[in-house]
Parts: C-alpha cells; structure tokens; sequence
C-alpha cells in the first residue's frame, strides 16, 4: 500500500470514494449524510467534508444547501487523464516533445481533459492523481525511481496506467518491470528489418554502433545468429564514437562489410569521420537514422557509402497506442498491458 506523506485518512477516503462511485453512482445519486458516510470509511466528518469538497472542486459532485451532496451522472463529469513526464518533478526536460503532444492531442480528439500531474517527493505524484479525481494516467518515459510507485499503484488497484517508454535502455535495471504495461516501439522488427536488407544484398559481416548489450537487449545478436550470420563484440564500437579510428578498425579487423549506425548527430558525425579514413574498396554500405543524417553531411563525407536510411514513423503513434489503450480498458485495466508498435521503415538511398 502506498503511504502518504501527509492526510493519510483524507487520501485514503478519495481512493475509497472513486471505487465507490464507479460501482454505485455512474447514474449518479444523493450521497447519505455525513455521520453516516463518516462512519463508513472510518474517519471524522471533518475528514470526510474534505475528500467531498475536492469532488466537488473536481466537478465529480455537487453540493446543495440543506440538501446534501449529489454525486453527478457519469456522462457529465469532467473526463480528466493525467500526464506524468519523467520522474514527475517540476520543469521536466522534454527530450521529444512530439510524444507529448501526441498524448495530448488524442486524448483531446477522444473528447478527453488533459491533467499535467507533478509531485515531489514521487509520492505526491499519486497525490496529486488522487486529489484531482484522474480517470486514468499516461506516465511518459519513467525514471528509474517511478518503477516501485508504479507497480504499487497496479498492486493497489488506485487507477489505470500506461507507460510510454520510446527509448533504448542502457542497462537491465533501467526497463520497466515486466508487469508494468508499457507502450514502446518494437526495437525487434526494427533492428529485422534492417538486418534482412543487408542481407537481400549479400552482405555475410555485419557491424553494429552500438554496445553488445544494446544489441542483446534490441534482438540484434539474436536475429544475427538466426541468420547464420557472426556476431560478437568485436563487431560492436559501443554507443558513444568519442575516436574515430576505433569505427576504422572494427571494419578491417573484423572484415565488416554492411554497418548499423543508430546514434544521434555527434555519434554518425564521428562514425562518418572515422570511414572516411578508410580506402573506397574497404568501405561498408551503411545504414544511418534519417533525422541524424543530412545531405550537408554526406556531402561532408562523400566516402561513406550510405546506401539508406532507417526512418521512424511520427512519434506520435507511440502516443495514440497509449491513449487508445487506456481510454479503450478503463473499466477493465486488468487488460491493459504491453503494446509494442512497429514504426520503422526503410529508405533507399543507392
């Protein structure tokens, strides 16, 4: 169970009341008295008038004078989702905006409010979802740290949540868990597809930017030996290309013949210096992410023989996967669980 810093019987009221009102008053209702109401949850009325203020600041109910309070129909309560970026703290940096904005765009096509969520410590975040009477929640590219506060909200049962995660990881500990439900694009297929051009044109050694483990962890070194194709470190020049001759010597130590390079600017930038190093007759057909390689570049670097481009589809797909998931298992979110999207196409450049 998540334990709140602060309030925790008001807390633990709001979580008690969403499940209430989802199985008693979707068609709406007079909720019983205070006293009544109090003793039913176990706390003061004092506490109680709280958690039914925040429901109705949240437009979830409405409170009448020497009436009572009415909780509203559930066709006309605000449809609220929140967005968590990060670790949930203030001033998140936002690497790719487009997943963002994707998020946001679709929830608002599916007739859906948008609640941007912060929180520091991580527990405010819950806090906040809480607070704020959230349907559901898309938290984008977590943090190692979110991973626990995540599996306790699924394990809790507090409200449905998805994971937008695009990103390669850069070690075991940095995925998140298994149980978590987490949309991310199929690193699988993409890293297949890849692969299967260079072999359509004969090539038999391949080499990779990238470290061994990216390439575990993405399938690489599992499609490779698939094909009959060998592999191993020494095929690999790790993720970061701070020399330029160590890409000269993978490809003739280790014969490479057709070249991944997946890498932002200064990484392709490094790696197209270091195979203008080489000889015309030793120069391997590349292939390079298409927003990383520009024609001033290659015009840079008229050597490197980049023969296509891997191109990623709109992000924004990632982002309508996860919405769609949501918003489609509200009711059932223990069906909610991992998508992972093919975006990848090829482009040929000779």
């Amino acid at each position: 169970m998540i334990a709140f810093d602060k309030d925790k019987a008001y807390m633990e009221v709001l979580s008690q009341f969403r499940k209430l009102i989802d199985a008693e008053y979707r068609d709406g209702g007079w909720l019983p008295p205070v006293r009544e109401m109090s003793k039913r949850f176990n706390v003061s009325p004092g506490t109680y008038r709280k958690s039914v203020n925040c429901m109705v600041s949240e437009s979830i109910a409405e409170s009448y004078p020497r009436k009572g309070i009415y909780i509203l129909p559930e066709k006309y309560r605000v449809r609220k989702i929140g967005v968590v970026i990060e670790d949930g703290k203030e001033s998140p940096f936002l690497v790719d905006p487009r997943t963002v904005s994707g998020v946001i765009d679709h929830l608002f096509e599916r007739d859906y409010s948008i609640h941007m969520i912060q929180g520091s410590p991580i527990t405010n975040v819950v806090r906040s979802t809480v607070s704020h009477y959230v349907s559901g929640l898309i938290w984008v590219e977590p943090s190692r740290d979110s991973f626990e506060i995540l599996q306790k909200i699924k394990y809790d049962n507090l409200f449905p949540v998805v994971v937008i995660n695009t990103r390669v990881p850069k070690q075991l500990d940095s995925l998140p868990p298994d149980d978590i439900p987490v949309v991310t694009e199929d690193h699988y297929s993409r890293k297949e597809m890849m692969v299967d051009f260079f072999l359509e044109r004969n090539h038999r050694k391949l080499g990779y930017v990238g470290t061994k483990f990216d390439a575990d962890i993405t399938g690489l070194t599992e499609i490779l030996e698939s094909r009959g194709i060998d592999f191993d470190e020494n095929c690999c020049v790790g993720r970061y290309v701070d020399e330029p001759e160590c890409v000269r010597n993978m490809i003739l130590d280790a014969k490479v013949t057709a070249l991944i390079v997946e890498g932002r600017l200064r990484t392709v930038e490094q790696v197209f210096t270091g195979l203008s190093m080489l000889p015309a007759e030793k120069q391997p057909e590349v292939i390079s992410r298409e927003e990383f390689t520009s024609q001033s570049l290659c015009e840079k670097y008229p050597k490197v023989n980049l023969v296509a481009v891997s191109c990623t589809k709109d992000k924004k797909v990632l982002a309508e996967a996860a919405v769609d998931t949501l918003l489609d298992n509200l009711k059932t979110p223990d069906k909610i669980g991992t998508v992972k999207v093919k975006s990848l196409s090829i482009k040929l450049i000779k």
